[in-house]
């Protein structure tokens, strides 16, 4: 309950930054104690500062809060057939550095360890502390059946069966997030593309096959 109020909070403060505590105490309908332990966390974790002072009638001036994007990074990496690409951002969104390389005649396991040795060395050449790293997401040419781990029905026959979740985090050692390739390339055309501003939205994506994504409502 904990991590989804946390991530509840952020959001608010994401999308109505600079935001008082007050005004977070007023929206959540919380007590100003539960938002100011929570909030509290967040600073401490670099996920948002404090800013300037807000005006008062009297009193204390209540301090603003802000999101700190550039203080964590997140990896994507998008599985197509023969070649890896993968990507560090910051949580702002900002592509910080994108790579990839060849897959071919390398085991599902090879590719994970070779993505593993690769984006460490990005990060050190960047500067950026693994342990700034949240999450890891992965695009995968396939349906990915989470209750077994699997991914089946793939166009790339390396990555077919494989118990691909659990490989990328025992490697990588953070949480990670699988997703069919069109469904989220469905999912960005929503959020940020050509899509946004609608209700449903199908989107056709052809790559090493065809494969599509559907937003209703």
């Amino acid at each position: 309950l904990k991590q989804y109020n946390k991530f509840i909070i952020l959001n608010e403060i994401i999308e109505n930054q600079p935001v008082s505590r007050k005004d977070l105490t007023k929206k959540m309908e919380a007590s100003h104690a539960t938002i100011s332990y929570i909030v509290k966390d967040l600073i401490e974790e670099g996920l948002v500062v404090e800013t300037e002072f807000m005006e008062s009638n009297g009193g204390r001036p209540p301090r603003l809060l802000e999101f700190k994007g550039s203080s964590k990074f997140l990896i994507a990496v998008e599985i197509i057939d023969q070649v890896l690409w993968y990507s560090i951002f910051n949580l702002n969104l900002e592509l910080i550095k994108k790579s990839s390389f060849s897959t071919e005649e390398l085991t599902a396991q090879e590719i994970i360890n070779l993505s593993y040795n690769k984006i460490i060395k990005e990060l050190e050449e960047l500067d950026i502390d693994f342990d700034k790293l949240i999450g890891l997401g992965v695009s995968t040419p396939g349906i990915y059946e989470e209750d077994i781990d699997r991914l089946t029905n793939s166009t790339s026959k390396i990555w077919e069966g494989s118990n691909i979740k659990k490989e990328f985090q025992k490697k990588f050692k953070l949480p990670v997030y699988i997703e069919n390739d069109a469904n989220l390339a469905a999912y960005y055309e929503w959020a940020y593309g050509a899509g946004r501003g609608y209700s449903n939205l199908i989107y056709i994506y052809i790559a090493d096959g065809i494969g599509g994504g559907l937003i209703i409502n």
